[in-house]
Protein backbone atom coordinates (compact mmCIF):
# COMPACT_ATOMS: atom_id res chain seq x y z
CA UNK A 1 0.00 0.00 0.00
CA UNK A 2 1.43 3.34 -1.03
CA UNK A 3 0.73 6.59 0.75
CA UNK A 4 1.65 10.07 -0.31
CA UNK A 5 3.78 12.48 1.72
CA UNK A 6 0.67 14.50 2.43
CA UNK A 7 -1.16 11.44 3.82
CA UNK A 8 1.85 10.46 5.92
CA UNK A 9 2.09 13.96 7.39
CA UNK A 10 -1.61 13.91 8.23
CA UNK A 11 -1.31 10.50 9.91
CA UNK A 12 1.68 11.66 11.96
CA UNK A 13 -0.09 14.90 12.94
CA UNK A 14 -3.22 13.01 14.04
CA UNK A 15 -1.22 10.45 16.03
CA UNK A 16 0.84 13.16 17.68
CA UNK A 17 -2.32 15.05 18.69
CA UNK A 18 -3.87 11.87 20.07
CA UNK A 19 -0.79 11.08 22.18
CA UNK A 20 -0.58 14.68 23.40
CA UNK A 21 -4.24 14.63 24.50
CA UNK A 22 -3.59 11.44 26.48
CA UNK A 23 -0.68 13.15 28.24
CA UNK A 24 1.95 10.83 26.79
CA UNK A 25 3.79 13.66 25.03
CA UNK A 26 4.71 17.07 26.41
CA UNK A 27 5.67 20.06 24.32
CA UNK A 28 8.58 20.85 26.61
CA UNK A 29 10.54 19.03 29.26
CA UNK A 30 9.90 22.03 31.50
CA UNK A 31 6.11 21.83 31.23
CA UNK A 32 5.45 20.34 34.67
CA UNK A 33 1.83 19.82 35.73
CA UNK A 34 0.83 21.71 38.87
CA UNK A 35 -1.19 18.77 40.18
CA UNK A 36 -1.99 15.18 39.36
CA UNK A 37 0.20 12.65 37.64
CA UNK A 38 3.66 13.98 36.88
CA UNK A 39 3.42 16.96 39.22
CA UNK A 40 6.25 17.62 41.65
CA UNK A 41 3.97 16.64 44.54
CA UNK A 42 3.13 13.34 42.82
CA UNK A 43 6.82 12.60 42.21
CA UNK A 44 7.68 13.36 45.85
CA UNK A 45 4.93 10.99 47.02
CA UNK A 46 6.15 8.22 44.70
CA UNK A 47 9.74 8.70 45.89
CA UNK A 48 8.68 8.54 49.55
CA UNK A 49 6.69 5.35 48.89
CA UNK A 50 9.66 3.74 47.09
CA UNK A 51 12.06 4.76 49.87
CA UNK A 52 9.78 3.25 52.49
CA UNK A 53 9.42 0.06 50.45
CA UNK A 54 13.20 -0.32 50.11
CA UNK A 55 15.00 1.24 53.11
CA UNK A 56 18.37 -0.01 51.84
CA UNK A 57 18.14 2.09 48.65
CA UNK A 58 19.60 5.57 48.43
CA UNK A 59 17.03 8.37 48.57
CA UNK A 60 19.03 10.30 45.99
CA UNK A 61 19.11 7.44 43.50
CA UNK A 62 15.38 6.76 43.84
CA UNK A 63 14.53 10.44 43.39
CA UNK A 64 16.91 10.84 40.48
CA UNK A 65 15.36 7.86 38.72
CA UNK A 66 11.83 9.30 38.99
CA UNK A 67 12.89 12.86 38.16
CA UNK A 68 14.67 11.70 34.99
CA UNK A 69 11.69 9.59 33.97
CA UNK A 70 9.37 12.58 34.23
CA UNK A 71 11.85 14.96 32.56
CA UNK A 72 12.14 17.27 35.55
CA UNK A 73 14.94 19.86 35.20
CA UNK A 74 18.10 19.13 37.16
CA UNK A 75 17.86 22.40 39.09
CA UNK A 76 14.76 21.08 40.89
CA UNK A 77 16.38 17.83 42.07
CA UNK A 78 17.62 19.32 45.36
CA UNK A 79 14.19 20.61 46.38
CA UNK A 80 12.54 17.26 45.65
CA UNK A 81 15.21 15.29 47.53
CA UNK A 82 14.88 17.61 50.55
CA UNK A 83 11.08 17.21 50.49
CA UNK A 84 11.43 13.43 50.39
CA UNK A 85 13.84 13.45 53.35
CA UNK A 86 11.44 15.65 55.34
CA UNK A 87 8.60 13.14 54.81
CA UNK A 88 10.55 10.02 55.77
Amino acid sequence: MKISKRQLKRIIREEYSRLKRRGLIRESMYEIPSEGKGSIEDIINVCVKDCQADPEASVESICEQWLKMYGIPYDQYEAVIEAVYSRL
